[in-house]
């Protein structure tokens, strides 16, 4: 597929995270915003989602698990209708038990993109074991890392087979 663009292709890329954001939220307004930004069958649409999803609130977990894997299903169904689709897993966090419902939704995200036929990059194992990710996380907020960090993600994105440029 990379040689649908040649290196010297002009891109753009738009980040549409919402600080907070479940999938239920996005499952709301991905499509708005993708309309909005690419024509149709122009442009690819990179997933990651699901950390939000397992954050608790008053002792519950924002969305359940099946609420996830549900609307996993939709978001991604729909948009492989109209563009190429690539799904980055979830990234651990500086909490231990947080990590462990996150640990349980990317297998689950990642067997969802398997059935759909959309490749998933699965990065919480290779992150978690990662000094640079783990130290820059606990040393943020918790959740986000630093540029080091971040280069880190960049690295196993940029070195992924399925990955397209």
């Amino acid at each position: 597929m990379c040689s649908e663009y040649p290196r010297w292709t002009s891109l753009t890329y738009y980040n549409l995270g919402v600080r907070g954001d479940t999938s239920a939220d996005i499952a709301q307004r991905w499509r708005e915003e993708c309309l909005q930004r690419l024509s149709r069958g122009v442009g690819r649409v990179v997933f990651s989602f699901g950390v939000n999803d397992t954050n608790l609130e008053d002792g519950q977990r924002r969305v359940s698990l099946e609420a996830t894997e549900g609307y996993a299903r939709q978001i991604l169904t729909q948009a492989r209708e109209s563009y190429p689709v690539l799904f980055i897993g979830l990234p651990p966090v500086a909490d231990h038990e947080h990590n462990r419902r996150i640990a349980v939704v990317s297998g689950m995200l990642n067997r969802v993109a398997k059935e759909l036929e959309i490749p998933y990059l699965p990065v919480f194992d290779l992150l978690l074991r990662s000094s640079v990710w783990m130290e820059e996380v606990g040393a943020n907020d918790g959740f986000h890392p630093g540029a080091a960090g971040y280069t880190e993600l960049a690295r196993l994105i940029g070195s992924w087979s399925d990955w397209w440029f």
